[in-house]
């Protein structure tokens, strides 16, 4: 954000827009292989050997679609990001 925020700003874009854009993405990051923290949080936490890293990736998949959708809207139509703030 240090480097890429006085970026937007100097491009004319709403700081604000800007910022929950950039977490809406990260958290879809968290999500995703190859680094998928929150995955592989989630299956040292379970300790179950029947259950697979990529069972847990597979089971993300529909929430993943869901947030790249609402990342779409909120990028391409800034007011849904800002109207309650």
């Amino acid at each position: 954000m240090p480097i890429a925020a006085p970026i937007a700003q100097g491009l004319g874009l709403d700081l604000m827009h800007f910022g929950i854009v950039t977490v809406i993405a990260v958290e879809i990051g968290l999500l995703t292989p190859p680094f998928g923290i929150s995955v592989f949080t989630v299956h040292n936490t379970l300790n179950d050997p029947n259950v697979s890293v990529e069972q847990i990736f597979a089971a993300t998949l529909p929430f993943i679609a869901v947030m790249l959708v609402v990342l779409v809207i909120v990028a391409l139509v800034p007011v849904t990001a800002t109207v309650f703030l």
